[in-house]
């Protein structure tokens, strides 16, 4: 090959290619002047695009000429350059730093890397006083050995999004603490291989980091800052123990948790930089409640855990003044017979006011002014009506006195499913049972109260067919009223 000297430098001129190299001719010197961009020969331009070991084992070499921005190669360019503390700008237009500052170790930072570079193989290899790397380019595709035995090279270092398919060594013999910051979770897999070849280092990815987790629990106490536990207290205690991680980001602590009171939210606490919270919650009454807690981090929230304060029970109890009274659980409402428990009779129920609740069962009649309940509905059918109670004595004229008495039947165990147990019911729920052979579709079953009633329709099985609501002008003193 053809070679031409300028300068500093002897051109190596590559006829296949087209280009040129370039190389120092004295390796003593402590600096070199201007490289040239492309060189003249035999009436052509020859473009330089390789720095092969230009300037390779130039020891005494402390300052770098700028790289010119027709370089693409800079293979081994600087390798044991002992003295050189400072590493000249690399331009867009290089491709590969293999081995380019290997064994340069007074070089104590590096340079930029452009996004144009695929290629960073050994390139930091043993520079004992680099103390910060460059960010990673999306482009590269080659890391094995980058900064082996750098030992003095610690901090974050971003990736920007690169998948290399080798990082062989990448970071193996160093020594402090190092941190990979990757953006995209799906090269999680190859910078964790990294990780594990170097105890030192760390992969730091935020989003794949695990939530934190929590066990709360509760009791009630009596007042805010107590710890002690009182059956009629009107304050809830909340601990919670909240567990962290710190496997893909640099440290992780607790913050002091969400906590959520039947849908509500306090923000009461009495510590913080802990994983263990306390906080009283103010609940104002003796009932049940379910409170929410949320873990926290540094970094995000948790999935949420419930714990449930059971209602405060007592076997009976008075309102002061003797206006209300409670079974199976504390009286906190004047005027009413509060019961804590199932009501079950073998006899008839009879109230003037209302019977309200989500299970009341009797053999015989319950009779009340309403019965209440946030579930009382005829989903299926459209049909709703929130409030009945007593149900008229209403037939078919059709109906013989023998089926009467199978009429009735069906008309006492649709009301007992229906109104006393104040349940929402659909479309083939069973509304009575044991129901006689004779008994078939068609019979309808009359419900009522005051101004409100449904027309409900059981099949032989005594399942719900349809229900219609009428109107009371419909039914009320017609005995002979047809369900339509």
């Amino acid at each position: 090959m053809a070679s031409v000297i300028i300068g500093d430098y002897e051109y190596t001129l590559n006829s296949t290619s087209g280009t040129a190299s370039a190389k120092v001719t004295d390796k003593s010197k402590s600096s070199y002047g201007a490289l040239q961009s492309s060189v003249s020969y035999g009436g052509k331009t020859w473009p330089v695009t390789s720095l092969l070991d230009c300037f390779r084992d130039c020891t005494s070499l402390v300052t770098a000429p700028s790289i010119p921005s027709s370089i693409k190669y800079m293979h081994a360019a600087f390798r044991g350059c002992v003295s050189l503390a400072t590493a000249p700008s690399i331009p867009s237009s290089v491709t590969s730093v293999y081995a380019c500052f290997r064994g340069c170790t007074s070089l104590t930072a590096a340079p930029v890397m452009p996004s144009s570079i695929e290629d960073m193989g050994f390139t930091f290899l043993g520079c004992t006083s680099l103390v910060t790397a460059p960010s990673i380019p999306s482009s590269l595709k080659y890391l094995n050995g980058c900064f082996k035995g750098c030992t003095a090279l610690t901090g974050s270092i971003t990736t920007m999004g690169a998948a290399p398919t080798n990082y062989d060594e990448a970071f193996l013999d160093t020594t402090l603490p190092i941190y990979l910051n990757v953006s995209n979770q799906a090269n999680l897999a190859g910078w964790k291989q990294v990780a594990d070849q170097s105890p030192n280092v760390k992969v730091v990815c935020p989003a794949a980091n695990p939530v934190p987790t929590c066990s709360a629990s509760v009791i009630r106490v009596a007042s805010r800052g107590s710890s002690v536990e009182a059956e009629e207290g009107t304050w809830a205690m909340v601990s919670v123990d909240t567990a962290v991680s710190d496997d893909y980001v640099i440290s992780n602590s607790a913050h002091a948790p969400t906590v959520k009171l039947d849908g509500g939210s306090t923000t009461v606490y009495d510590a913080s930089g802990t994983a263990n919270y306390r906080c009283w919650v103010s609940l104002g009454d003796l009932d049940k409640h379910v409170i929410s807690v949320t873990p926290q981090d540094d970094h995000k929230s948790g999935t949420a855990v419930t714990v449930t304060l059971a209602a405060s029970f007592a076997t009976m109890d008075f309102l002061a003044g003797g206006n209300g009274a409670a079974l199976g659980k504390h009286a906190t409402k004047q005027g009413v017979l509060d019961i804590g428990w199932d009501v079950e009779a073998d006899g008839d129920i009879t109230a003037d006011g209302a019977v309200s609740g989500a299970s009341v069962n009797a053999t015989g009649d319950v009779t009340a002014d309403d019965c209440k309940s946030a579930n009382y509905s005829l989903e299926a059918v459209g049909d709703s009506i929130s409030q009945l109670s007593t149900v008229p004595a209403t037939r078919n004229t059709t109906n013989t006195t023998s089926g009467w008495i199978q009429y009735e039947r069906v008309r006492r165990q649709v009301t007992v499913n229906l109104v006393l147990n104040c349940k929402a019911v659909s479309a083939g729920a069973v509304l009575a049972t044991g129901l006689p052979p004779s008994f078939a579709a068609g019979n309808g079953v009359i419900v009522a109260s005051g101004n409100k009633a449904i027309c409900v329709y059981v099949d032989g099985n005594g399942r719900l067919v349809t229900a219609t609501a009428i109107s009371a002008a419909q039914y009320q003193g017609a005995i002979s009223y047809v369900c339509p």
